[in-house]
């Protein structure tokens, strides 16, 4: 169901029924989901500025939230990118997209440049992860290039296994 320009969802999965409200508020995109077990889901995303900005917090009621912000920008034909992911507590860090995912972190932020060299995408970033266990300080680079015919190869290196990594992938 849609009114002023918000629409409103319900899901039914069984036992964990979810209600989600989303739209469009000023240029940024807005959306709010309500679990049965009172988990909840709240992102924001929009431009301003020519700077993309995203936050997104999950709330699962008993160990606390999640919340990460993103923002990006493209100067000169470069992207620029910081992420900033918090916990109320030690959980693992996949909603962002681009730290990556580690367990027990409670806290994780991230810097990093891409930009085209020579037909190949290159992208520098480093990735620090306040972790249980000991903390990560991580520089990658990966230069991935586009093969043609739906091809990409991708090679990856960083400074904390000091191992060089290849992906050959193909999409129909």
């Amino acid at each position: 169901t849609s009114f002023g320009g918000l629409s409103l969802a319900f899901e039914d999965t069984g036992a964990a029924n979810s209600t989600t409200i989303g739209g469009s508020l000023a240029g940024v995109a807005v959306s709010h989901k309500i679990k049965q077990s009172k988990d909840t889901e709240t992102k924001a995303s929009g431009s301003m500025g020519g700077v993309d900005a995203s936050v997104h917090t999950k709330d699962d009621d008993t160990n606390g939230a999640n919340t990460s912000v993103t923002l990006s920008t493209t100067v000169q034909g470069m992207t620029i990118t910081y992420v900033d992911v918090s916990t109320s507590s030690t959980r693992t860090t996949s909603m962002d997209g681009y730290i990556g995912e580690y367990d027990n972190v409670s806290a994780a932020t991230a810097f990093g440049v891409s930009t085209e060299v020579a037909g190949n995408t290159v992208e520098l970033k480093r990735v620090d992860v306040t972790k249980t266990g000991g903390n990560i300080d991580q520089l990658e680079i990966t230069v991935t290039r586009d093969l043609g015919n739906g091809a990409t190869l991708e090679a990856s290196y960083n400074d904390t296994d000091a191992e060089l990594g290849l992906e050959l992938s193909y999409a129909f």
